[in-house]
């Protein structure tokens, strides 16, 4: 059983329940830059519930129904440069902007947060990001938004 709210003072409902054992669940009802938090329980063959989870919570960092416009008006280019341990990455259009980036790991945290200008070559620290996986990034101007998914080997 998957119990849901939104906010710290909003109460949890159930949300979703399964018969099969999940370890990764994804949740399709999800608004950009909201705090969710969830409580998970198992119930046995009879229906009677168990404990509770610790509460989990998490912000969605990302939106996939960016629009392909708003798309359009970032492109980039990067790389991973192993051997110093920088993430190197370029934005190619935008120029004269200035981009507010971050990039968020799968949890929502913010992990990285700069103020850049594309089309200068911009360097991130691998000591920023501390173990390699998938992470997004996104770039935001004014009410403009562009998120991409990065991996980090």
């Amino acid at each position: 059983m998957i119990y849901k709210k939104t906010g710290i003072y909003d109460v949890f409902h159930l949300y979703d329940s399964t018969e099969n054992n999940i370890t990764v669940y994804n949740d399709t009802d999800v608004q950009f830059e909201i705090y969710y938090f969830y409580k998970i329980n198992a119930m046995d063959y009879r229906g009677n519930e168990g404990a509770y989870s610790n509460e989990i919570d998490t912000i969605i960092a990302h939106s996939s129904g960016i629009s392909l416009k708003k798309a359009k008006q970032f492109s980039i280019r990067y790389s991973t440069i192993q051997s110093n341990g920088v993430f190197l990455f370029k934005l190619t259009n935008g120029i004269g902007k200035i981009i507010d980036t971050r990039i968020y790991d799968l949890s929502g945290r913010i992990i990285y947060k700069n103020i850049i200008t594309p089309g200068n070559a911009n360097v991130i620290e691998r000591a920023n990001i501390k173990k390699n996986g998938i992470y997004f990034i996104e770039f935001k101007y004014n009410k403009n938004r562009y998120v991409k998914k990065i991996v980090i080997l």
